[in-house]
Order: C-alpha cells, then structure tokens, then sequence
C-alpha cells in the first residue's frame, strides 16, 4: 500500500471492495436504501458491450434480497451469496449474462472468494452453531463443500476461509480458544 491508486467509476459510495483479479475488475457489496447489493467495477479492462460498473441483487419475482458479492473470476463471474433470513445461500453470478445460479450447500453457506478454477472458499453454520472455514466445487447446483475443521483438530474453532489463488492456497483467520483473538492461517 505504498502506491495507493486513485479507482475512477464507482457508481456507489461507500462500498466494501473485497476483491480484485488479473484484470483489475473490483468486487465486493454495498448497503443499498432497502438491501445491499453486489458491484463489479472494471478498473482498467472493460469487456466489449459491458459497463465500467455494475451493480446486481438476487431478485427472483418481486422478492429482493440482501446480496453479497465477494470474489470474481476472470470471466466475469462473481461468487457471493444472500440473505434469505435467517439462512445465507451462496450464488455464482454471471455478470455477462446477468443471471443467477444458486447452490445447494451445508446451512447458512458464506462465500468470500473464487480462484478461476471455480474452487470456491468461505464459512458455513454447523450443527454445533460455530461457524467453520470451507472450500468446495460446484458440480450442476451443488456446492461440494468440505470442511476445515481438521486442520484445527476441533469443530469448536470459529473460521473462516477468505481468499483463494489460483494454485489452490487458501488464506483466512480462527478464533484461538486460548486468546480469544482471531489469527491467520
């Protein structure tokens, strides 16, 4: 953050900026007047027939709903996923299309990132009530999620997963039980 750029074209303000990919397109949410919605903003790249922003909410019928966008390929597809209380449900968005595929995925389901493999990573409720660190698949409408819980060696641990590369690293943060502060992995 030494060279901090100056991003032109936001058609909201403020918005929460979670990611960016190879092609300087920014994703991420902001709290619309009645829900919040989910934003691309082609930075430096703007594909042909596409706007420089882009702003979307999950809305089947006449229903709107809390949508969060989190990361996004290079292809125009964002992961996130929305508030159909008191549940979340994740979503690829096809921003090119402007359509919605829901997934099927374990309960209360929080995507954060994509990696341009469509491995997605976040957090989803256990039964238990922690919530844990996830990465998964996408076969037809099912999220194939997995979880992290051995990696900690306990289901008690809060995580959350946050980022994933194109090789398959995966970056979040736990809440140590001994600290009660949240740390990295």
């Amino acid at each position: 953050i030494s060279a901090p750029v100056f991003v032109n074209g936001l058609g909201q303000n403020p918005v929460n900026a979670l990611k960016i990919n190879n092609k300087n397109d920014i994703s991420g949410w902001y709290q619309g007047v009645n829900s919040r919605w989910l934003f691309i903003l082609h930075d430096s790249i703007i594909p042909a027939g596409m706007p420089q922003w882009q702003a979307s909410r999950y809305m089947p019928a006449a229903v709107f709903y809390n949508t969060w966008g989190a990361g996004m390929d290079t292809n125009n597809v964002i992961a996130g996923f929305y508030l159909d209380a008191p549940n979340y449900y994740p979503f690829l968005y096809d921003a090119t299309a402007n359509t919605y595929q829901t997934l099927i995925a374990p309960t209360k389901t929080k995507v954060w990132d994509m990696n341009n493999g469509h491995t997605l990573v976040g957090e989803y409720q256990q039964a238990n009530g922690f919530y844990m660190a996830c990465y998964g698949t996408v076969t037809g409408n099912d999220m194939n999620a997995t979880s992290m819980a051995p990696i900690f060696h306990n289901n008690t641990i809060q995580s959350v997963a946050n980022g994933i590369n194109d090789k398959g690293h995966i970056v979040g943060s736990f809440l140590d039980p001994n600290t009660n502060k949240w740390k990295g992995f």
